[in-house]
């Protein structure tokens, strides 16, 4: 016969679970580490804006949309019926 409910196994686990990391993290924190004193680190751009690089993304940018309207055409079209009401015919006299 268990000795231990169900209830009590999850109270355990939920007790156990929050108590390893809470563990974990304060023997990290025990030593904290001296950061040494950084420069700024300055990075310098020679020219602008680089509109080649701008048409390139453009002309993919259309392209991708031009292939998703065509897919969605595609996709869209079915096999349509189209249903005429019967040809009336000119009785001759």
């Amino acid at each position: 016969m268990d000795s231990i409910s169900s209830a009590q196994r999850a109270c355990i686990v939920a007790g156990i679970t929050t108590a390893i990391p809470t563990a974990l993290a304060r023997a990290d924190a025990v030593q904290p580490r001296p950061t040494p004193a950084q420069e700024p680190l300055v990075v310098r751009v020679n020219g602008g804006f680089q509109w080649g690089d701008a048409a390139i993304g453009a002309a993919a940018g259309f392209g991708a949309a031009i292939t998703l309207v065509g897919g969605i055409a595609l996709v869209d079209r079915r096999d349509r019926v189209v249903i005429r009401p019967p040809l009336e015919r000119e009785e001759e006299p």
